[in-house]
């Protein structure tokens, strides 16, 4: 599988190669440079964090669901898997996003990622 991921913390970016390590990962750290990607190519999921950085300098996830929302032909084969603590711009994510967005718990583990990416495989 091809996924991508937007996620600006380090940690959090080494945790997800560590677990998607069978498949082929990029991240990315602006929403600018994560809509490129999805312009660029075709994707089977799309991994968003809603706070990145200085918002102000990087945008947010909210940015690139909105993107979606409005060029449906770039969407994720799979899907879209909101992964940001922030309960409220994830929220607001999945709003954007109704039919294409999963969201994990406020306290997700990366079992709980590989549970929802095996849900979505068929």
């Amino acid at each position: 599988m091809d996924i991508l991921i937007l996620e600006d913390n380090v940690e959090r970016i080494s945790s997800f190669m560590a677990v998607l390590h069978d498949h082929h990962v990029e991240y990315c750290m602006s929403s600018k440079s994560c809509v490129k990607l999805l312009y660029e190519r075709k994707w089977d999921w799309l991994f968003l964090d809603h706070d990145l950085g200085e918002e102000h300098l990087v945008g947010t996830g909210y940015d690139v669901a909105v993107w979606l929302e409005a060029h449906p032909e770039f969407m994720p084969a799979k899907g879209v898997i909101l992964h940001s603590s922030n309960a409220v711009g994830r929220a607001r994510m999945a709003q954007a996003l109704p039919d294409s967005a999963t969201q994990l718990p406020d306290a997700w583990t990366m079992s709980d990622l590989e549970d929802r990416l095996k849900s979505r495989e068929d």
